[in-house]
């Protein structure tokens, strides 16, 4: 649209069809102060923040990819206490069972750590190889498949996975 023909419009028309005193049309609404909501004594900051999650023990270790260790191992040496503290986290007052103390049949498993952000305690597993963080099979009920993947396609792990030098089997593949 040219600039004249715009200009046209913005002059004819009001620029709100509202007052130009919204102030005092809107001194009809109840007021319950600047810090609740609904009449409610709780002040908004309380609304959105999140629960209060006990911090981990300093016996829990911690692990994580490339030196940021912002996840906790469970083993089954530290079981007792890492449950006592993770029920009280929002994953698992929310589960109320332990995911982590299972006989887990599948072979993928043995390439792999339970572990837990410790914000929330969402449930994860990391390669032992690589490090790289996935999702927990027993979180939202998925499968190992995505482990299974992980461990025989992931480029990164397979270049990590220490090769055995047998000189037979040098030669043969060099012919």
């Amino acid at each position: 649209m040219p600039q004249s023909q715009n200009s046209q419009f913005s002059d004819r028309y009001p620029s709100s069809i509202f007052s130009d005193n919204l102030v005092d049309s809107l001194s009809s609404i109840p007021s319950d102060g600047p810090f609740s909501l609904g009449g409610r004594d709780t002040p908004i900051t309380d609304v959105f923040t999140r629960p209060s999650i006990p911090p981990a023990p300093e016996a829990l270790e911690r692990v994580g990819p490339r030196n940021k260790k912002i996840y906790i191992l469970w083993t089954n040496m530290v079981n007792e206490e890492f449950m006592e503290w993770w029920l009280k986290t929002v994953y698992g007052n929310q589960l109320k069972r332990n995911i982590f103390d299972v006989t887990h049949l599948a072979e993928c498993w043995r390439q792999f750590e339970q572990v837990v952000l410790p914000q929330d305690g969402k449930p994860k597993v990391m390669c032992k190889v690589c490090n790289h963080i996935l999702a927990h099979p027993a979180d939202g009920h998925r499968g190992n498949t995505h482990m299974n993947k992980h461990y025989r396609e992931s480029v990164k792990c397979r270049k990590l996975v220490p090769r055995s030098h047998d000189i037979r089997q040098s030669m043969e593949n060099a012919v």
